[in-house]
C-alpha cells in the first residue's frame, strides 16, 4: 500500500480507531506501516471518548508552512476532540497501565478466546439463531 501511495503521490492515512488494541503502536507498528497521518480514538483512553491524530514530520512541516490554514483548536464547545480533563486523565492512565507490552498480549489473548467462542455460536451458512 505504501508503495502505491508514493507512486501516485497520495497520502496513506491509518485509522487506528479500532485497531490500536493490537498492542503498543497498534496495527501500524504490528504490520510495519509508515503512514503520513494516523487517527485514533477511545482505545488510547480505555474506552473514554477522545480523539487524536498524528502525522509524519514531512506532513507536519508541509502543513505548518501553510498560512491559509486556521490551526486554532475549533473544538472549544466540547466534544470528542476537546481535550476534556477526564479524557486526558484516562489517556495518561491507559498509557501507563493498559497500553503496555503485557497489556497488549492480554488483549490479544482475550480477543482470540472471544473469537473462538463466537465461532462456535455460528452454524454453517452463518446462521446465528438459537
Amino acid at each position: 500500500m505504501r508503495a502505491l501511495t508514493k507512486k501516485y503521490g497520495t497520502l496513506l492515512i491509518n485509522d487506528e480507531t479500532h485497531t490500536f488494541s493490537a498492542g503498543p503502536g497498534g496495527a501500524t507498528r504490528a504490520w510495519g506501516l509508515a503512514p503520513d497521518m494516523l487517527t485514533i480514538g477511545k482505545a488510547i483512553a480505555g474506552g473514554i471518548p477522545i480523539g487524536a491524530y498524528g502525522m509524519s514530520k514531512e506532513r507536519a512541516d508541509h502543513l505548518e508552512c501553510r498560512a491559509d490554514l486556521d490551526m486554532v483548536d475549533v473544538a472549544g464547545v466540547g466534544g470528542t476532540l476537546s481535550g476534556h480533563p477526564v479524557s486526558s486523565g484516562a489517556v495518561r492512565a491507559t498509557r501507563a497501565h493498559g497500553l503496555t507490552r503485557s497489556g497488549g498480549a492480554l488483549m490479544g489473548a482475550v480477543g482470540s478466546v472471544d473469537c473462538g467462542a463466537r465461532a462456535q455460536w455460528v452454524r454453517p451458512g452463518g446462521d446465528t439463531s438459537a
